[in-house]
């Protein structure tokens, strides 16, 4: 991409910058959630935001892989929040490549399965000056994420998917909620001009947007609140994920 492939989205909680530009991310205000006890079951969250119960074991699908990268779980996610928003890869015309990074068909538009030095997608992370991307205030991607989608695209860049085990008995904040807001969130929840003035980079900021209700309301697209991430809903497992954290206090464990 000439000059914009990489600088989403978040999870949702967000407004325009006055200084930049970020639709995607804008967000209204809400009533704080009430903190429940997550023995109760009464959640009403489940990524359409229309579930009433939290899912704590089924029978997958599509299990995942360990050694496996997937298109919708993993590299979807992680283009929506550092590249589809309002500017960039938004489909808007704004950017020199004006496709929306939103979908299979669109992403592979820069990418050439098992050849990533072909794949734009892919050394437009390590270019220099505009060519770079994500592009400022964007933050780089970080190695991890630069090898997930290595791996994604030597594994023949297809479009995959799992549902592995949906266990919520044991959820924590480093080991749950802050992976799904990292893959989903950072991009555009992060720098020096993060979307709607709210950044998700650490416990801190994770925790005053769930003791606001912002967190919660977003992700289930609750009725106020622009619904997010914008592009790609999260999965069930991950909003009752985030919720069952919440009603426990949104502890740093």
């Amino acid at each position: 991409m000439k000059k914009t492939l990489f600088p989403f989205i978040l999870i949702g909680l967000y407004g325009v910058i006055a200084t930049v530009s970020i639709q995607s991310c804008k967000h209204y205000p809400t009533e704080p959630i009430v903190l429940i006890d997550t023995t109760t079951g009464n959640g009403n969250g489940n990524g359409n935001g229309n579930g009433n119960t939290d899912t704590t074991h089924y029978t997958p699908k599509h299990t995942c892989s360990p050694d496996s990268v997937y298109f919708v779980n993993d590299i979807l996610p992680l283009i929506t929040s550092n590249c589809s928003m309002s500017g960039c890869h938004d489909g808007s015309g704004h950017s020199d490549d004006a496709k929306a990074l939103t979908s299979y068909a669109t992403i592979m538009s820069y990418v050439r399965a098992n050849s990533p030095s072909s794949s734009r997608l892919y050394t437009s992370l390590f270019a220099r000056g505009e060519d770079k991307m994500p592009r400022a205030p964007i933050p780089p991607l970080s190695s991890s994420q630069d090898s997930m989608i290595l791996k994604w695209i030597n594994q023949g860049a297809l479009n995959n998917q799992c549902d592995g085990a949906c266990d919520t008995t044991n959820i924590t904040f480093s080991g749950s909620v802050m992976p799904i807001i990292k893959t989903n969130c950072t991009g555009c929840h992060s720098g020096s001009a993060p979307g709607g003035n709210i950044l998700l980079t650490n416990y801190s900021e994770v925790a005053a947007q769930a003791g606001n209700g912002n967190l919660v309301g977003s992700i289930t697209y609750s009725s106020g609140l622009i619904g997010m991430p914008v592009s790609t809903r999260l999965s069930d497992c991950d909003v009752n994920a985030i919720r069952i954290w919440v009603r426990k206090g949104a502890p740093n464990n």
